[in-house]
Formats: structure tokens, sequence, C-alpha cells
């Protein structure tokens, strides 16, 4: 299996329903899906496939995912890599654009988010966060309401916090 890209399904266990980490038993076979480089509420972003990766997470057995970074493209006026037409129309208020497209890919992710374990800040993420005091992971994880890493905790509590789901 790779990791941030295509993954081959015969490996992965084809039962449906829900499952935890902390349900599983030491010998399980588990399977990570990562997901990164949405860039959500650009026109350019894969919706179909950000749909069937959660699909696939949804109703596998033993399946969980975790967010690589830059959900959000973060790019809008302002930045010298804005041009007019960047971003899908659902999105074009720059008023509220990173607060619509944040709770946009939330409702994305709620099918799986018992399954979510980690959401990470992308270089993308950040931009946002330095320019506009807008943390989207932050967002996106409150708005799961579920008990993720974000990007204030340290890379060595990551698995520490794996290992006591």
């Amino acid at each position: 299996m790779e990791l941030a890209g295509r993954f081959d399904e015969s490996l992965v266990p084809q039962k449906t329903g829900k499952t935890t980490l902390a349900g599983l038993k030491r010998d399980s076979v588990i399977t990570f899906v990562g997901i990164g480089d949405v860039h959500y509420e650009n026109k350019g972003c894969d919706l179909k496939g950000l749909r069937r990766t959660i699909e696939f997470i949804k109703n596998r057995e033993n399946c969980f995912a975790f967010g690589m970074g830059d959900n959000l493209d973060g790019i809008g006026r302002g930045d010298k890599r804005y041009h007019g037409g960047l971003n899908r129309t659902e999105f074009a208020s720059e008023e509220s654009l990173w607060q619509d497209a944040s709770r946009a890919l939330a409702q994305e992710f709620k099918p799986i988010a018992d399954k979510l374990v980690l959401i990470l800040d992308g270089n993308h993420d950040k931009t946002v966060a330095a320019r506009l005091q807008f943390n989207t992971t932050k967002y996106i994880i409150d708005e799961l309401n579920q008990r993720l890493v974000s990007e204030k905790t340290p890379p060595s509590d990551a698995r520490i916090h794996l290992d006591r789901l």
C-alpha cells in the first residue's frame, strides 16, 4: 500500500462495519489511507476522487485515514498567485472563504469522522493561519467534534496519541 497514492484494494479487508482503533486486537490488520493536497476550494480539486476515497474508508473494516495537509488551497486576494476564477463559485466570497471551505470539507469528512485519526497542517494551511489568523485545520477538527492531533501537537506526541485511542 502506498500512503500518498494508489493502493491495492486486494490487501484490504472488505467487510463493512464500525471499528475504532481502541477496539482492535493486537494482531489485527489495519489499513491507513492518507488524504492530502485536497485544496478543497480550488476549481482543480478532485471532488470525485476525494468522495471515492472517503467511501472506500467508510466501507472497510479496520481502515482508517489521516490528513496529510494542504486541506485548502489558501490562495485568495492579496496573494501574488491569486487570479479571479481560481476558486469554485460556491466559495467566491472572500470575507467567508476560509470558514465556508473549511466547514464544507469537514462535512465531506463526516462519514469517516470516527476513522479519521490525524489531520496535519500543510504549507497552504499555514499560509492562511499566518495571513489571516484563521487555523483551517483546527476549524475542521472542531467541526468534526473529534479528538485529533493538530498542528499544536508535536510529531513525537502523535504516536502516543494514536496508541491511546
